[in-house]
């Protein structure tokens, strides 16, 4: 409220926050959602993989309490899971489209001319195996340096939040949301799939996904 224009010293007014509030929450939110419903079904769905984030979570904390945006980022399985899960089901899958400013510009070493609509192909470059070997499997550990293997992983091409200045301005929030509700759930509660089916997935420029049926039970804590 306090922030205004270094040259026109207009200020925001009280509509203006509360518009780009609504931008920041929509942004980070109902596209998390369903980031967590795949998260959770892939997890599931290789029981390694559940195991591991199971031991991860449960190993670094001493109580739910401790658990936090901040204490949670250098989870590296915690993270690549995420990486990963956004890389298959990105949740703003369509191409993000710009218009070419008037003076036109070069784009790969191409002209393109003022006033054409140009797009990057998000869920095709995440898909493309010249940037991640078996696309289309599920390997969390590509993300992590010394055990990725022989799997390619060009984190240049993982953009699920798009690319540049006008990337998503949600993702630093959507990420937070993810390590939290992930590792407190992890934390909290054993799960298992109700039937090893993986839900819908459908490009309605946000992602609409089917239901995940699953089991939860609070897990036994040791005194």
């Amino acid at each position: 409220m306090k922030a205004s224009d270094p040259e026109t010293g207009a200020k925001f007014s009280f509509f203006d926050v509360l518009v780009n509030a609504n931008v920041f929450i929509n942004a980070a939110s109902d596209t998390t959602a369903a980031t967590l419903t795949f998260v959770l079904y892939y997890v599931l769905a290789n029981p390694e993989a559940w195991t591991r984030l199971v031991q991860e979570v449960r190993s670094q904390f001493s109580s739910e309490e401790e658990i936090s945006g901040h204490s949670t980022a250098p989870l590296p399985f915690l993270n690549a899971v995420i990486h990963e899960t956004l890389r298959l089901r990105p949740p703003a899958p369509s191409n993000l489209q710009r218009v070419v400013p008037d003076e036109g510009m070069m784009i790969d070493g191409y002209y393109i001319p003022p006033g054409t609509v140009v797009s990057t192909p998000t869920y095709g470059i995440m898909h493309d195996p010249r940037h991640f070997s078996h696309p289309d499997d599920f390997i969390p550990t590509r993300w992590i340096p010394n055990e990725k293997g022989q799997e390619t992983c060009n984190r240049a091409a993982w953009i699920p939040f798009s690319y540049g200045p006008r990337s998503c301005i949600g993702k630093p929030l959507a990420l937070i949301e993810l390590r939290l509700v992930i590792a407190r759930f992890v934390w909290r509660f054993d799960a298992e799939l109700v039937e090893d089916k993986e839900p819908y997935y459908q490009d309605a420029f946000v992602a609409r996904r089917g239901d995940l049926p699953i089991k939860i039970w609070r897990r036994e804590l040791q005194k």
